[in-house]
């Protein structure tokens, strides 16, 4: 209700002034005040000229007018704009709203101590309970199933782990596995976010759904470097090339990477893609963010730059996926899908792949599986159940101190 449409070029005239060869009038014109919001701090900045284009959402304070009620845009008045009545907030949309509004931060991510694993399943049976009220097919439930046990394995970097300490109540599970944390055990200060725990190292802008995706190639790596959406379309090609692909190791006794192997290539595809776009914030391309420029590679490092804070070689930890299963092993991910063109590690690019799916499931059907995935993930993280794994480190944390005093 507060929004008016108005040509940028007019609001360019009207915020900033009528621009000439001699004075470009690059900033606000006296006594106008507008902001605009800056996605990757997550902070309201004033407006310069040049951020002033087609889409952008501008704040404008009421005082400046430029609006008529009966009217719409009105460069001329200098009447104070009325205040539109405010609806009371709606407490269950805004750590959703808070995580949509900024590249970093965790809000969906606060609540009582819990694993990668048991939220994950959770996540899993919260997608079971959507795809059975809408009536979906039971193959395209199983899918995002699947995607809901990946989801967030990449929670287990050490960039992700380094934002829960504690250090006021130093009650932080000994884990590499937590996928959740109350207020208190979260980093406050923005210049000190995705700063590993021994304070080795620091990612800004890191996207843990990212690593989870591109852990996801690493398994088929290591388990399946023939699976038809790795190397297996070109294993000919790439042994007439003197570059011979490894044979399927198997999946040993991990079910859910058996799960993942057993994935036809689109499958494999689109439950990558869901995983990777759980929080809209990674999707069709991969790019590099403006946090990740200020890494300086090492000479002769194809993929120095991160992307979004993962960088090639980062090692994921060994965790469980389930409450009840085994250590997958360490995962090393590569950055190879950001690159076009074949890569000799992991086939086909993530550009290419997702156009794939974009030809063959179209962006509303996409979409609509985002939702129902990022729907379970949000009903999950309300939930106030008790992780037993959780409860075991406690007390035996609990145990340890007690011995010690």
């Amino acid at each position: 209700d507060e929004l008016c449409s108005v040509p940028f070029l007019a609001a360019q005239n009207w915020l900033c002034g009528e621009e000439s060869k001699t004075n470009r009038k690059p900033t606000l014109r006296g006594g106008m005040r507008a902001w605009i919001h800056d996605w990757i701090d997550g902070e309201w900045v004033p407006v310069r000229r040049d951020m002033l284009l087609p889409g952008r959402v501008i704040c404008v304070a009421t005082g400046c007018g430029g609006y008529v009620p009966e009217s719409g845009f009105t460069a001329d008045s200098r009447v104070p704009v009325p205040l539109v009545p405010q609806l009371a907030a709606d407490s269950t949309g805004t750590a959703s709203d808070e995580a949509d509004r900024q590249q970093d931060d965790e809000p969906l991510c606060r609540n009582d101590w819990k694993t990668i694993a048991c939220h994950s399943q959770e996540v899993a049976e919260e997608a079971t309970s959507i795809c059975s009220e809408l009536r979906l097919p039971d193959d395209v439930s199983e899918l995002l199933q699947l995607a809901a046990r990946w989801h967030d394995l990449g929670k287990s970097h050490p960039a992700f782990q380094g934002m829960l300490r504690d250090s006021e109540h130093e009650s932080r599970p000994d884990r590499s596995d937590l996928a959740k944390g109350p207020d208190a055990a979260w980093v406050a200060d923005r210049k000190k976010f995705y700063t590993y725990l021994d304070g080795s190292d620091r990612r800004q802008g890191f996207r843990h759904e990212l690593a989870s995706a591109l852990a996801m190639f690493s398994v088929l790596k290591t388990f399946a470097p023939r699976h038809p959406a790795l190397m297996g379309p070109w294993v000919e090609l790439l042994e007439s090339l003197s570059r011979p692909v490894p044979d399927d190791a198997g999946e040993g006794s991990y079910p859910e990477v058996q799960r993942l192997i057993d994935c036809s290539a689109d499958e494999f595809d689109l439950v990558a893609y869901l995983v990777a776009s759980h929080h809209g914030k990674v999707r069709v391309a991969l790019h590099a963010a403006p946090a990740d420029q200020d890494y300086q590679p090492a000479d002769g490092d194809m993929f120095g730059l991160p992307i979004r804070g993962v960088r090639n070689g980062d090692v994921l930890p060994a965790i469980s996926l389930t409450p009840d299963g085994p250590l997958l092993p360490e995962l090393s991910l590569t950055l190879e899908p950001a690159a076009l063109g074949l890569s000799f590690e992991t086939g086909a690019s993530w550009r290419e792949r997702t156009l794939k799916l974009i030809e063959r499931h179209g962006p509303a059907r996409l979409g609509f599986l985002e939702a129902v995935l990022r729907s379970a993930d949000i009903r999950a993280s309300r939930s106030k159940t008790v992780d037993s794994k959780i409860e075991r480190s406690l007390s035996n944390l609990l145990n340890i101190r007690t011995r010690c005093l």
